[in-house]
């Protein structure tokens, strides 16, 4: 099921500042995160196949030891 949720709750759930998530929203962002605009107002779809897979590109595989 998909939600849509602020800056401030993706922060939360990501466990990262919100000043990061600001950072990935910059128009010259080298890698932005996949966002709507309503206006000046940003949201996320969580759970939403462009965020799962843009969470998925920057996964990092356990290492075999």
């Amino acid at each position: 099921m998909v939600e849509i949720i602020d800056k401030t709750e993706l922060a939360l759930r990501l466990c990262v500042s919100r000043h990061w998530i600001d950072r990935r929203l910059f128009k010259r962002a080298t890698d932005p995160i996949p966002h709507i605009k309503f206006g000046q107002l940003v949201r996320f779809e969580w759970n939403g196949p462009d965020l799962n897979a843009w969470i998925e590109q920057h996964r990092v595989p356990a290492s075999r030891k």
